[in-house]
C-alpha cells in the first residue's frame, strides 16, 4: 500500500472512531440527563406524597379536636340519640332527624362550623 493510501486509511479510521465516540458521548449525556430528570420527578412525587400525608394528619387532628370539644360531644350525642330512635321506631321522621343531626355533626367535624338551631 502506498504512503498516501496509508494516510487516507488512517484518516478514515480516525474519523470513524471520532464519530463513534462522539455518538456514544451524546447517548451517555442523554442517559445522564434522563436519570437526572427522573430523580427530580421522583423527589417531587415523594415530596407531594409526604405533604399529602401531613395534610391528612392535620385534618385528622382537627377532626379529633373538634370531636373532643363540648360542641362536638353534644352533636355526637344528638346524632347517636337520633340513630337509636331511628333504629327503634323506624319512622320516617326519626330517619330524617337522624340524617340531619348526623350530617350536622360531620359538617362540624369537617369545617368547625356550628349548625344553626333551626337549620334543616
Amino acid at each position: 500500500m502506498s504512503p498516501t493510501g496509508m494516510v487516507i486509511s488512517i484518516a478514515f479510521v480516525f474519523a470513524c472512531i471520532v464519530f463513534v465516540v462522539d455518538r456514544a458521548w451524546v447517548h451517555y449525556q442523554q442517559y445522564q440527563a434522563g436519570k437526572a430528570v427522573q430523580n427530580i420527578v421522583d423527589q417531587a412525587q415523594a415530596d407531594l406524597e409526604a405533604a399529602g400525608r401531613a395534610n391528612q394528619a392535620s385534618i385528622e387532628r382537627q377532626r379529633q379536636a373538634r370531636a373532643q370539644s363540648s360542641q362536638g360531644q353534644w352533636l355526637a350525642k344528638n346524632c347517636q340519640d337520633w340513630r337509636r330512635a331511628a333504629e327503634d321506631k323506624r319512622l320516617q321522621t326519626a330517619q330524617e332527624e337522624m340524617r340531619r343531626h348526623c350530617q350536622a355533626y360531620e359538617r362540624y367535624l369537617d369545617t368547625g362550623q356550628v349548625p344553626t338551631r333551626h337549620a334543616r
